[in-house]
């Protein structure tokens, strides 16, 4: 038989929580929403769903890919993978980043809620609602709420 050994290998190190790596070594999620591959990265987040719990930093930035996936503009993500990054870690919609930002404040500063892109901005803004509705009263640094941040644009 095998022989036994007395001092058993230590198990794995745990991964660091929150799970965060730097902006040059980024998920694969990360790289594929940021390259706009949105059919890709809806794929790769199916079968990598712990990926949508990554934060991904640099200087002074640090994003989960549901805060990425406000900050894409003009154009925004398709609300599909949107519901998937919530679908796949719903905590996001609740953690602010280092501006003091939750993902409803940047989907409300950076997407473009005219009629090209209203429909799906307005799916986008009712998932973030839904998922965390208390985010309609939180300020960001600036001292203003999501709804605030709409009027400032005219909306």
């Amino acid at each position: 038989g095998k022989p036994r050994t007395l001092c058993p290998a230590p198990p794995p190190a745990p991964p660091s929580w929150p799970p965060e790596l730097p902006i040059e070594r980024p998920t694969r999620l990360f790289l594929l929403m940021n390259r706009r591959l949105w059919d890709s990265a809806l794929i790769h987040l199916r079968s990598h769903p712990a990926e949508a719990r990554t934060w991904i930093y640099s200087e002074g930035w640090r994003n989960l890919p549901l805060h990425l996936a406000c900050l894409h503009s003009p154009e925004p993500v398709p609300l599909v993978l949107f519901e998937a990054l919530i679908a796949s870690h719903p905590g996001a919609a609740r953690e602010r980043n280092p501006e003091g930002n939750l993902p409803l404040h940047l989907a409300c500063s950076c997407l473009d809620l005219s009629p090209r892109y209203g429909l799906e901005v307005e799916g986008i803004l009712m998932a973030l609602i839904e998922c965390y509705p208390e985010a309609l009263r939180m300020v960001d640094l600036e001292g203003r709420t999501p709804l605030e941040i709409l009027e400032e644009k005219g909306w």
